[in-house]
């Protein structure tokens, strides 16, 4: 009985979409069109419901026309599309398929309600902007409401330029409703890379008790001998500049790599 009823409106709904519809640009798509909506009547009368659902996809493309979207409604809710199925109702609704009142807007306000008892709806919200996938599809911009998806498990994802991208499952029963806040979190600041470790200079801390460098007698003891000398501290200088290799306790390194002794 179910079917029968649906069939009918079917019928009538495609037979008012070749002929009410005002025209496109050409007759010719026109005619086509209303060909493909009979052949897809017929393909639906037979139960050959994928094939109905292509003619009608066909003819739509060809002939914009909302009611045709009706067909297409019924033909996925006839193939277990109940997503699908709501979509096209909510379409053909909205775009004025049918006045309310008649038998068309009618049945498709009560297929939608029946069908919704069989999906769930999400809400995902948050406190900036960002763009939301489910399932990796876009899906809108936060705050996204009443979004309908199949029972089920689904990836949740919202992305936002300078924030890292939120990711969380969810799981939804038929008729269950899931409200998600999305964690929209700053990047973390670049982390600066370390200099080669041959490119490290370090300085050096003396250690309680320890004496510097400058501090020990004979040090100074060292330096005054050599410029009291005269000729190994003026060559040196002359001809290594900062280079120049002390002898002696000093040690044998140069004096830009001098630390501690």
């Amino acid at each position: 009985m179910i079917r029968s009823a649906a069939f009918a409106l079917v019928s009538l709904v495609a037979w008012t979409a070749a002929a009410e519809t005002p025209a496109i640009p050409t007759a010719e798509g026109k005619k086509e069109a209303a060909r493909l909506v009979d052949e897809g009547n017929r393909a639906f009368e037979a139960k050959r419901y994928a094939d109905a659902l292509e003619r009608y996809n066909a003819a739509y493309a060809l002939y914009p026309s909302p009611k045709i979207l009706f067909n297409l409604a019924e033909t996925h809710r006839f193939l277990g599309d109940a997503l699908s199925a709501v979509r096209h109702y909510r379409d053909f609704l909205a775009a004025g398929g049918a006045d309310a009142g008649t038998p068309a807007h009618g049945a498709a306000r009560d297929r939608i309600a029946e069908l919704e008892k069989e999906l769930g709806s999400l809400s995902v919200t948050g406190e900036l902007a960002g763009k939301v996938k489910i399932d990796g599809t876009e899906a809108g911009a936060l705050p996204l409401r009443d979004v309908l998806v199949t029972p089920g498990e689904h990836e949740l994802s919202v992305e936002m330029d300078g924030r890292e991208v939120f990711r969380t499952k969810v799981a939804l029963a038929a008729g269950e409703h899931i409200e998600v806040k999305a964690e929209q979190k700053a990047l973390p600041a670049a982390v600066a890379s370390s200099p080669p470790t041959d490119a490290v200079v370090s300085t050096p801390v003396a250690a309680a008790g320890d004496e510097s460098l400058l501090e020990k007698w004979w040090f100074w003891a060292a330096i005054v001998g050599v410029v009291a000398g005269g000729v190994a501290l003026g060559v040196g200088l002359s001809t290594g500049g900062g280079k120049f290799v002390p002898n002696g306790e000093l040690g044998s390194t140069s004096t830009a790599d001098w630390e501690r002794l």
